[in-house]
């Protein structure tokens, strides 16, 4: 998609912004759910169409994944990965709707926020 618009005439900026508004999304979609369970060939992999993106966009532009990245005022897909994960788990007990699902603090359960240990028992520290 992005080569033929290119064909047509469109800039660098106008192909940003197509690859974000429909091509990003699709790469991104529910990716809360799977994200933990994706392999590193499979992050990769998705990284690649990015970075194959990018290189459509700029054209001959191009010299390096990083510096496409900030000409296109893109973040790699798996850093935006983990900020919708970690902006999901903020949000989710905030929401009405959602609090069965988050399990009760150590606080909550025991009135205690940290285990108690055996008052002889000697802690070894792991290096």
């Amino acid at each position: 998609m992005l080569r033929f618009l290119k064909r047509f005439g469109f800039d660098s900026e106008e192909l940003s912004v197509v690859y974000s508004g429909y091509v990003k999304p699709i790469l991104e979609y529910a990716s809360v759910v799977w994200h933990s369970s994706i392999s590193v060939k499979q992050s990769k992999e998705l990284e690649s169409i990015q970075k194959r993106a990018c290189r459509t966009i700029l054209g001959g532009d191009y010299s390096s994944y990083h510096d496409a990245l900030v000409s296109c005022k893109l973040d790699p897909l798996s850093d935006r990965r983990v900020m919708h994960c970690r902006r999901f788990a903020e949000d989710l007990p905030k929401n009405e709707r959602t609090p069965s699902l988050i399990p009760p603090t150590r606080l909550e359960r025991h009135g205690r926020a940290t285990p108690t240990f055996f008052p002889n028992s000697v802690l070894i520290p792991i290096p």
